[in-house]
């Protein structure tokens, strides 16, 4: 659910909705003036990477439209829609800028499809009484073609080349995407030009099966159906005929029923006019319906249903839409239910709908049944789910009154859809499968919003029966999660109002009541259950009253028939009760998931952790009870149930549970801050500044504190910082000197832990001092007297008194209210950052022996020296690098960034997210200065071998280099935790009807407005903060970008002390400990992030010369003039190219050598470690790789230098990192074959893969081959492509099988793009037709040699395979040369698949066996077409050979032998296809008369002598080669 009104709710200090308009239309302009440039200059006269510069606008606009929805210019977005489609149209020759353009139209689609689509209601969002003329004018129109053609180019045939199959999928799926979005602006009629065009490919499904379901794709993918009512009815009804007859020319096909399902339901979705007769195709539709369910019939047993699969072709192209059969028919299903009133024809549709749909629940309804669980429990949740869903969703889009011209769904047939599915729900809610049981409990829910008096009942009596029984206690988790989704239904309906029965509220009250025992350490799941109703129960009720208390209940307050005071006791007693059970005591691990403690070691990492516990788990709704207890109840009971969990928590030690009970604090002091902190907060603070004096190094003879208490204070430091946290700036401020005290004595404690603790009070403080603040109960409303006041409450009341809950809009809720940081708090925050931030930097510098920034080199001793001093100087240390850590980390990007803008290229119109979490705090440079201490610093740093005092020194680099993307973590984190809880509690848009069924006011308040979805106002609170947090991280993330500079290029652009300090922090990803290279690459990854260009072009360097190991040139120096400039660039490549080229390992070493020589093998490892894991976590790297000639080829050749290292982990490590490298390979566009660099290096990679060359290292061998096969040219560049076919020319005669298979798959390649794309190249054809004469005889050989599928098989069956576990181990367990291959074989074997498909279902039995190798017949085809006459001189020896064997020997016995006969079929069946013995002149003595030829007569005799075992093989290699006669004299 999107919530519109983040914005409006936002500070207005924070952000100006305007400003940032301003801002997307300049970003767009911008971009649209760069793509005018380049569609103004010709293509011929453009540069190969002219479009690259588009890519830097691309995430900025991403970010832009993240944050916004409904606040820009309709024109600026219909703007860069246009900008968008044109750089899709314009860079097929460039996968990465064609596939993130496409990815960004999608999201601009997607996010404002309701302001460009049709407009048929009013600015209220109301249906009108009467029809619009205008209900199907599209504010945008896109033209389908141009979308067909550009993905048939790139999808349906292109030219075979080797490239990154990953990449390539990715740019499948977004151009997908696109397609998908953009269909609705397609002009309606379009529906029908797309079915002329592909309709007739798609009733060719009985003889082509493969180009009618690649044809059905295209069409389910493109045809548009959100104008579809606009069409001539008696011409739409004939197409949807059309349609439904097309589906019944192939049953039993899951994937083809799926792309029809998914066509035929989006058509009645958007038939709003109800134009279609759906009347006539209802039982095909049915009978589809029923046969998706994979469920046994009866107590019948039987075979598997023979099902048909898709083609191979159409599964690549379509296979996300191939799924989703349930999904679609129950959306079909909700659909056929609408009808006008005044169509009697519709009506009697939907009620031959409804017939069908009982029909087929009777069916299924078994399967519901608890004890009839199986794998079909999954089919039927998606079912009911989504049919449950889309009547509801249906139900709240047609509002209160649905005008007469609506299709819509009629009162009565909601209470037979309500009748049909509450039996079937109520079954499941039972069912053993969790997934099934919370379904149903959802429909249940939902559906008692449309029909409360038939569902109502049934859920009130078995939560009554569940909980009164001991023998289902099973049962009771599920029935009190359906009871709490009921409230709402229960309240709002009025329940029992009417009647001399329980009410609503009557029965609300017992529940609260009867289910305080349910709050059970014991018995978890029980717990959440009861959580969630008393969640739900609160949010519901703004105001409580005692019984009896009539001005409350005049105010408008719910008058429950309960204590409150006493409840509300029971249950914070409860609470603390199971907190207590949970907690297992000091010293203890005990099990995370059952939420039991925490030893003394877990709080060594920040302080904050306690044991895990389900309490604070994602989806808990623990914190928002925790905080609607304090806050729901009157404000005398909160404040006392607040001083008692104060007083809970400073006298009660429970370091097992610390998350949980620092939530249950922070919700205290964040409703009731006066009394907390005084019974609370402070006794706290006393008690633990008391216990940390004695052990702080200001104190004479002090000592570390023993582990039980060193325990003990992280628990109540961890609870002083949620304490401090929950509040505002105004609250904290009186204490702030005694919680300094507290913060400087832990961290003055010789105990790490207790100083992480200390650290992290820090940051809650200096968090405090600068952030924006507000929470669930604080209101900006009129007559509003203070936080959680009676004015505040009413202004929160709904219907009879029940709390108006938040829809995306915001419609009649009040604003929040936001507390600033007042001058004293900022003046904190900037006493802190020169006390805590930069006071320390001496002394850091002090206490790592090195000299000032610039005066100065290491020296030797300090912290790293041994002994109790070098333990007592480390202690320091480490309390040094927290106490900045705790000022950065909890200022993260209110502290003032560095000076990005002060470069003259960037002046212009910031076009960068707006916000932040904070007032900006530090002056000009502060992050400058603790950079150069840093960077100074950080060679002292890396040679230590203490990895916490690394890693706190990583953290502050990290944080201070990346701003922003701490805050972006976390909002993602907030943003799915809230996502999940939204779900649990979301009140459905048909929520209006129960309020019409009312009457009263409220009634009238339904019938004028629409009705949407709505949440508690915490959930929207907590969405608010996220929004916060994700505003404030990409605002400071990219605050540098303007509409002039986009993007810093270039190194130069950077800050020197930025540059210096990510040049240090990259040097700890590659470090000899692994903990420490785990810390360091994520802040390589964040910042390469932030700076795609500039900082990878930086720091790749290191990681090559990792890889290869060999020292990095002066040149790259961080403080050389030229870092990052082209010289410097040439010259790392010429140190990796004389690194890469040494033959048999390395010259001997000398002073000026590899590092290496000067470590132990440890740390070269973990260089070699480190870079391989930075290539795999940092997608700059690799952009920039596929982009930059030089960087392209010094990567190549780093990765043939890795060969240098020899350990097994280092191997292991590089294989993946080659194998990733090959899947997402791409060869710079600027490295055109006709250029110089080019030349260079492909004569550089020809020699390294040549077999002689690397023969002691088969590996690197392989590995130099497959890169040649990437780089090698096109054929039509004629001169270019010539090395790279004699190298795999001669690679024939190699000893190795894996290098003749690249050697074939090569030939292939350029063959096929020869034969089968006409790109001509007579000195390619010349030099094969020679070759064949020399050295055609290994054509043969290779050909019976390459059957290891074959031969798999044949061992599996025999003793030494251990057949189908062994053969799967062998899979799982395959060699780095066996992966590579599969790798390149991606991209070359959709050349080979036959017969057309190539799905293992459609391939013949030869073909999974291994008895024909499609690739080799092919292979001889190709060969014989460009050289008939030496095709067969080189192959008839052998084939003659193999039918002279044939006759004689009736069995084939071994392997080997088959092998030989496979191969013969396979070289026949290439020669055959060919025609080449019917060409004139083709072989010795024979002409196109003698029907004789040898290759008939060889043939001939295969056939009458074939044994059984190969008569499948000669079977098909007659059907291919029929197959390619019959294509060569096929009409175009």
């Amino acid at each position: 659910m999107v919530l519109y009104h983040q914005q409006p709710w936002l500070p207005p200090q924070y952000i100006s909705i305007d400003e940032e308009a301003n801002r997307f239309q300049a970003c767009v302009h911008a971009l649209r003036d760069h793509v005018a440039v380049l569609n103004a200059t010709p293509r011929t006269n453009q540069e190969p990477i002219a479009w690259q510069g588009v890519l830097q606008w691309i995430p900025i606009l991403n970010n832009l439209l993240d944050v916004q929805e409904n606040a820009y210019r309709l024109e600026d977005v219909l703007t860069s829609i246009h900008v968008l489609q044109c750089i899709v149209f314009n860079t097929s020759d460039d996968i990465e800028i064609q596939a993130r353009a496409a990815q960004a139209l999608a999201s601009v689609l997607h996010a404002h499809k309701h302001r460009l689509s049709r407009r048929f209601r009013d600015e209220d969002g109301m249906l009108p009484a009467e029809e619009p003329q205008n209900s199907d004018v599209l504010q945008l129109c896109l033209d389908w073609r141009p979308w067909l053609d550009l993905l048939l180019s790139l999808m349906d045939d292109p030219p075979p080349c080797v490239e990154g199959f990953v990449l390539s999928a990715v740019r499948q799926q977004s151009l997908l995407k696109v397609v998908a979005s953009a269909r609705r602006y397609f002009a309606p009629d379009a529906a029908f030009e797309i079915w002329r065009l592909l309709g007739p490919s798609v009733e060719s499904v009985g003889y082509d099966q493969a180009r009618a379901y690649d044809a059905l794709g295209w069409v389910s993918l493109f045809t548009p159906t959100f104008c579809i009512s606009s069409c001539e009815p008696a011409a739409l009804n004939q197409l949807v005929g059309t349609w439904i007859e097309g589906w019944k020319r192939m049953p039993n096909s899951p994937p083809w029923n799926a792309l029809w399902l998914g066509l035929l339901s989006r058509a009645a979705k958007h038939d709003y006019k109800g134009a279609i007769d759906w009347g006539p195709h209802l039982d095909v539709l049915f009978t589809n319906f029923i046969g998706a369910f994979d469920v046994p019939v009866g107590a019948a047993t039987s075979m598997q249903a023979t099902t048909r699969s898709a083609p191979a072709k159409a599964v690549m192209h379509h296979n996300q839409n191939m799924s989703g059969l349930h999904t679609n028919g129950a959306a079909m299903v909700a659909s056929l239910l609408r009808a006008r009133p005044e169509d009697q024809r519709a009506r009697h549709s939907v009620q031959q709908t409804l017939e069908r749909l009982r029909h087929m629940a009777s069916l299924i309804d078994n399967y519901f049944h608890p004890s009839n669980s199986g794998k079909w429990c999954r089919e039927l949740s998606t079912w009911t789910r989504s049919l449950v869903e889309n009547f509801m969703r249906q139900v709240g889009k047609q509002g209160a009154n649905p005008p007469p011209w609506f299709a819509s769904i009629e009162p009565t047939t909601m209470t037979a859809f309500v009748a049909c599915m509450t039996p079937l729900a109520a079954r499941g809610q039972f069912s053993k499968d969790d997934i099934l049981s919370l379904t149903c409990v959802k429909a249940l829910s939902s559906l008692a919003y449309v029909a409360p008096s038939a569902v109502l009942p049934l859920v009130i009596t078995r939560f009554r029966t569940a909980v009164e029984s001991q023998t289902a206690t099973h049962q009771l988790a599920a029935t009190i999660t359906c009871f709490s989704k009921c409230i709402r239904p229960i309240l709002l309906s009025g329940w029992g109002m009417d009647s001399d029965g329980e009410s609503g509220v009557q029965l609300l009250a017992e529940a609260l009541m009867v289910l305080l025992p349910g709050i059970d350490a014991n018995d978890e799941q029980k717990t959440m259950a009861v959580m969630q109703l008393y969640t739900t129960a609160l949010s519901s009720l703004p105001m409580l009253a005692q019984a009896g208390d009539e001005e409350a209940t005049a105010r408008g307050a719910v008058c429950l028939p309960l204590y409150l005071e006493e409840w509300g006791e029971e249950v914070l007693g409860r609470v603390l009760a199971l907190l207590s059970g949970l907690d297992s005591g000091l010293g203890h691990r005990a099990d995370a998931a059952a939420g039991r403690g925490g030893s003394v070691s877990s709080h060594a990492a920040g302080g904050v952790g306690g044991g895990g516990s389900f309490l604070t788990a994602p989806g808990s709704f623990f914190p928002h009870l925790a905080s609607l207890l304090f806050s729901r109840l009157p404000p005398e009971s909160g404040a006392a149930l607040a001083k008692r969990a104060a007083r809970f928590a400073a006298s009660e030690l429970l370091p097992g549970v610390e998350q949980a009970m620092g939530v249950l604090l922070h919700a205290a002091v964040e409703h009731h801050p006066e009394v907390t902190w005084k019974e609370g907060v402070l006794p706290l603070m006393l008690r633990v500044i008391t216990e940390l004096r004695p052990h702080a190094a200001s104190t004479p003879g002090h000592a570390p504190p023993s582990p039980s208490l060193e325990a003990t204070l992280c628990y109540q430091l961890g609870l002083l910082r949620q304490g401090v946290f929950a509040g505002a700036a105004q609250a904290m401020l009186p204490h702030a000197q005694q919680l300094m005290e507290v913060v400087d004595a832990a961290l003055a404690v010789p105990s790490r832990p207790v100083q992480n603790a200390g650290s992290a009070l820090l940051s809650s403080i200096c968090c405090v001092c600068v952030r924006y603040y507000t929470h669930l109960d604080l209101l900006d409303s009129p007559g509003q007297d203070g936080v959680g006041s009676t004015h505040a409450r009413q202004s929160l009341l709904g219907p009879h008194g029940i709390e108006q809950w938040v829809d995306k809009f915001a419609t009649d809720c009040p604003r929040p209210k936001w507390l600033l940081p007042p001058p004293e708090a900022l003046s904190l925050a900037q006493q802190l950052i020169d006390s805590h931030l930069l006071a320390p930097l001496p002394r850091l510098l002090e206490l790592l022996d090195v000299g000032s920034p610039g005066q100065g080199q290491q020296r030797a001793g300090g912290a790293n020296g041994g002994g109790d001093g070098g333990h007592r100087q480390r202690m320091q240390l480490h309390g040094e690098l927290v106490k900045m850590k705790g000022v950065i980390g909890g200022l993260l990007s209110t502290l003032r960034d560095f000076d990005f803008l002060g470069h003259a290229s960037l002046a212009g119109t910031p076009i960068s997210v707006m916000g932040n979490t904070g007032v900006l705090v530090g002056q000009p440079g502060t992050r400058g200065c603790v950079a150069e201490a840093l960077s100074a610093a950080a060679p002292a740093m890396l040679g230590m071998s203490d990895s916490e005092c690394i890693g706190e020194f990583l953290v502050i680099g990290g944080l201070l280099a990346s701003a922003g993307s701490l805050e972006h973590t976390g909002s993602l984190a907030m943003a799915s935790d809230t996502s999940k809880l939204m779900s649990k509690v979301e009140q459905p848009a048909a929520a209006g009807l129960l309020l019409l069924q009312r009457g009263g006011a409220a009634a009238e308040a339904a019938k004028g407005r629409p009705w949407r979805k709505q949440v508690p106002r915490w959930a929207a609170v907590s969405m608010l903060d996220q929004t916060l947090a994700k505003r404030g991280a990409l605002s400071s993330f990219r605050s540098f970008s303007t509409a002039s500079m986009p993007e810093l290029t270039s190194p130069s652009m950077l800050p020197p002390s930025y540059r210096t300090l990510v040049t240090e922090l990259c040097k700890f990803s590659t470090h000899s400990l692994s903990t420490v290279r785990m810390e360091a690459l994520p802040i390589v990854d964040s910042i390469t992030k932030r700076f795609p260009q500039s900082i990878a072009r930086t720091c790749l360097p290191h990681f090559l010369c990792a890889l290869a190991d060999v020292p990095p040139p002066p040149e790259l120096a961080p403080h050389a003039s030229d870092a990052g400039s082209a010289r410097a660039e040439a010259a790392l490549l010429e140190v990796l190219e004389n690194a890469a080229a040494a033959e048999e390992g390395r010259p001997e070493a000398t002073a000026a050598d590899s590092t290496a020589a000067e470590g132990s093998q440890v740390e070269k490892d973990g260089r070699v470690l480190g870079a391989c894991a930075a290539f795999s976590a940092c997608m700059a790297f690799w952009r920039l790789i596929f982009r930059d000639p030089t960087l392209f080829a010094s990567a190549l050749h780093a990765l043939m230098a890795s060969r240098t290292h020899t350990s097994t982990q280092a191997q292991g490590t590089l294989s993946n990192l080659m194998l990733a490298f090959s899947s997402r390979f791409i060869k710079p566009l600027a490295l055109t074959p006709q250029s110089p660099a080019f030349a260079k290096l492909a004569r550089q990679m020809l020699h390294l893969a040549h077999p002689d060359t690397l023969r002691t290292n088969w590996r690197y061998s392989l590995s130099a081959n497959v890169v040649c096969l990437m780089l090698m040219p096109a054929p039509s560049c004629t001169q270019e492509v010539m090395p790279f076919a004699r190298h795999a020319l001669a690679l024939f005669g190699s000893g190795m099988l894996q290098l003749r298979q690249l050697a074939a798959g090569t030939l292939s390649l350029l063959l096929t793009r020869v034969v089968d794309f006409k790109e001509a190249n007579p000195q390619l054809v010349a030099e094969v037709s020679a070759w064949l004469l020399s050295s055609g005889s290994s054509v043969a050989d290779h050909l019976a040699a390459d059957h290891t599928k074959l031969e798999a098989i044949e061992a599996s069956q025999d003793k030494r395979g251990g057949g189908l576990a062994a053969m799967q181990a062998r899979y799982l367990n395959m060699t780095h040369d066996e992966l590579i291959l599969k790798v390149v074989a991606a991209s070359i074997d959709r050349l080979q698949r036959w017969p057309e498909g190539g799905h293992a279902d459609l391939q013949p039995q030869a073909v999974r066996a291994g008895l024909f190798v499609v690739r080799h017949a092919r292979l001889v085809a190709l060969l014989a077409t460009v050289a008939p006459q030496e095709t067969l001189r080189a192959l008839q020896p052998s084939l003659e050979q193999a039918a002279s064997n044939a006759s004689s020997q009736q069995v084939v016995a071994y392997t080997s032998e088959k092998a030989v006969q496979a191969a013969a079929a396979e070289a026949t069946a290439g020669l055959l296809a060919a025609g080449t013995p019917w060409m004139s002149g083709a072989g010795t003595g024979s002409g196109p008369a003698d029907h004789e030829h040898w290759v008939v007569r060889a043939t001939a005799v295969q056939l009458q002598t074939m044994s059984l075992e190969l008569s499948e093989s000669w079977s098909l290699a007659i059907r291919f080669s029929v197959h390619g006669l019959v294509a060569m004299v096929r009409p175009a």
